[in-house]
């Protein structure tokens, strides 16, 4: 699907409020997700979460991983140096990748009896020195040019998120869950719902129960109310 037409922070809905999943597209891309279980994934990992993906590639069961950087620690603790590495993510048809960058992010809650202090802490982790400091401990990019440019983030295997990190029009930056911010409390648990729901649905499609066109049909008649929620109404107003 061409980049213009998709809105990165509602990728279920084209730029004007259609269903993504209705999109011939949409049909390519699930008969390519078919194959790539077929033809190159272990049986098993139709039913790995994310513990099982990571044991799986540093015992050797998987050869590639896609993760955030904060797996790298865990590679260095079972795997030998000189066994693995880190390579960028590949790009699709239009020469761009969604990128989970794996930066720290914190907020305070609204209804705190220390929002003071809780800023303090903010501003102390939001610091060239102290965002460094816990992005070493934590495996995450530190969110300042200047701290991604010490040897421990710009060697080795985190330079390579750095990289990507600052090619932001071929790597886009992307936060799971953004068409949250426009729906109302009663489409939250719509799409919460539907969510706990898609992985039994696509299971079915990978394992041949049901057929891509079906599992876009499925995903894109969910997805038809949305043209006239307050979702839509708030994003697109």
């Amino acid at each position: 699907m061409k980049k213009d037409a998709i809105d990165i922070t509602t990728p279920f809905l084209t730029r004007d409020g259609k269903s993504a999943y209705a999109q011939p597209e949409a049909i390519e891309a699930m008969e390519f997700y078919k194959k790539l279980y077929n033809d190159a994934s272990h049986p098993d990992s139709i039913s790995w979460g994310y513990p099982e993906t990571v044991e799986a590639f540093y015992s050797g069961v998987t050869s590639m991983l896609i993760q955030d950087p904060e797996v790298i620690a865990t590679c260095e603790e079972y795997m030998e140096e000189g066994t693995w590495d880190v390579a960028p993510l590949p790009v699709g048809p239009e020469g761009e990748a969604l990128f989970p960058a794996g930066f720290a992010g914190w907020a305070i809650a609204s209804k705190s009896e220390n929002k003071d202090a809780a800023w303090e802490v903010i501003q102390a982790l939001s610091s060239v020195e102290g965002n460094s400091y816990f992005c070493k401990k934590n495996g995450n990019i530190p969110i300042h040019t200047e701290a991604q440019k010490d040897p421990f983030f710009s060697d080795g295997y985190y330079g390579c998120y750095v990289d990507m990190a600052e090619q932001p029009d071929k790597y886009i930056g992307y936060v799971d869950g953004g068409e949250e911010r426009y729906a109302s409390e009663e489409e939250v648990a719509i799409l919460k719902d539907f969510g706990a729901s898609s992985d039994s649905l696509t299971q079915s499609m990978l394992l041949g129960r049901s057929t891509p066109q079906e599992l876009s049909d499925q995903f894109a008649e969910f997805y038809s109310w949305a043209k006239d929620s307050e979702w839509v109404k708030n994003r697109y107003q």
